[in-house]
């Protein structure tokens, strides 16, 4: 198979733009004929490629107000745990929210960042964050020390602001079950913003 990652199909659409060009400036109709087989070649390719990477977000947009159960100690009593299966879709609630307040707002957040400007309990908060980061959307980005205590910076993954997109796009996505965990480098909270 293929690899059609985003620097294949930006060559392909280079090469397909400088056919165009090609195609634009000869006047012999036997370059025509090469030239219009080349196009085809790279019209094939960024079909093919776009066609991949739809289906990849498709699979992934699969997911943030997925009909997943919410998480409970597993020393948790059973009426805590019944109560964690059954908010199961307001749980994808909340973790669409981390996933959009991430990538609108760029770089990465502490947890009670996010529990503050999302005004989210804690015991809300870090469950939702801990299913995003099982589930390869958000990632470690490096730490920070705010008034004395040492927090974990978190940031969306490659596939988390795909995710992110889509669901600011059509308002409702689902969950992968496995994605990649790339995380941006930049290892402090006051980075740049992650842009994809």
């Amino acid at each position: 198979m293929t690899d059609y990652n985003p620097r294949t199909l930006l060559a392909s659409a280079r090469r397909l733009q400088d056919l165009v060009r090609q195609l634009d400036q000869s006047n012999r109709s036997s370059d025509w004929h090469q030239i219009t087989e080349g196009v085809q070649v790279e019209v094939r390719i960024l079909v093919s490629g776009l066609t991949a990477s739809v289906e990849a977000v498709e699979a992934l947009s699969t997911a943030a107000t997925a009909t997943q159960a919410g998480k409970a100690r597993s020393d948790a009593p059973a009426t805590s745990q019944q109560a964690a299966r059954a908010v199961s879709v307001r749980s994808g609630s909340q973790r669409g929210r981390i996933l959009l307040w991430l990538w609108r707002h760029g770089g990465a957040a502490t947890d009670p960042e996010l529990q503050e400007r999302l005004e989210l309990p804690a015991s809300s908060q870090r469950p939702r964050r801990v299913e995003l980061v099982e589930l390869g959307l958000v990632a470690p980005r490096g730490t920070t020390v705010r008034n004395g205590q040492e927090y974990t910076c978190w940031t969306l993954t490659h596939d988390g602001a795909a995710v992110a997109r889509d669901l600011s796009i059509n308002g409702q996505v689902t969950l992968p079950t496995t994605a990649s965990t790339g995380p941006s480098t930049v290892d402090d909270c006051e980075g740049d913003p992650v842009l994809f």
